[in-house]
């Protein structure tokens, strides 16, 4: 496993340090089962984004050929940012950290990678699936996650980085806020 830490312009001058972790493994250990396609029924991005189901593959299909993965994980500290209220602290590192997932993983894309993320496509500021459409506007700017392709992220994290992912709601409140991705190489 490599791990790097890099810093990123936060606004207001304020700098923050971002653990960036990569490990490669077999496509085999990526834990895969259509059954956790059913975890995003919940989700209020259900049918309204065309990364996620019932527009995203399963994973078998996406992958075909693949034979090894490479997982990326952005991770930063909570406490870098110090918001009085905790959920918008939640969704500023948030946001930061998926975007450094997204720059990398498009930039993989263009090499002529599979790649997958983690949460719904924030290609578009609104995907066209809102309005009943099923065919992407930017398909090579288009990432399907993880968890739509019925892998699970939480295991995911444990066989690649040895990581169990914090998470907040109900009270309690993540130390590390994280966003995960893959290569298919």
């Amino acid at each position: 496993m490599k791990t790097s830490v890099i810093e990123r312009e936060a606004g207001e001058g304020r700098t923050i340090l971002v653990e960036r972790l990569e490990s490669r493994l077999g496509v085999e250990r990526v834990p895969y089962d259509p059954d956790y396609k059913e975890g995003c029924g919940p989700c209020e991005m259900r049918g309204k984004n065309l990364a996620c189901p019932p527009h995203s593959p399963f994973l078998p299909e996406y992958i075909a050929a693949s034979k090894e993965v490479m997982a990326i994980c952005f991770r930063v500290p909570l406490e870098q940012f110090p918001n009085a209220i905790p959920e918008e602290s939640y969704w500023e590192a948030y946001n930061l950290v998926r975007d450094m997932l997204y720059e990398e993983l498009i930039q993989w894309r263009q090499e002529g990678h599979i790649v997958a993320g983690s949460g719904p496509c924030h290609s578009c500021r609104e995907c066209v699936a809102v309005k009943g459409e099923t065919m992407c506007r930017f398909p090579d700017k288009r990432i399907y996650s993880l968890e739509s392709m019925g892998v699970s992220v939480v295991l995911f994290s444990e066989a690649a980085f040895g990581l169990s992912l914090d998470w907040s709601g109900h009270g309690n409140s993540a130390d590390f806020v994280s966003a995960i991705g893959a290569v298919f190489i």
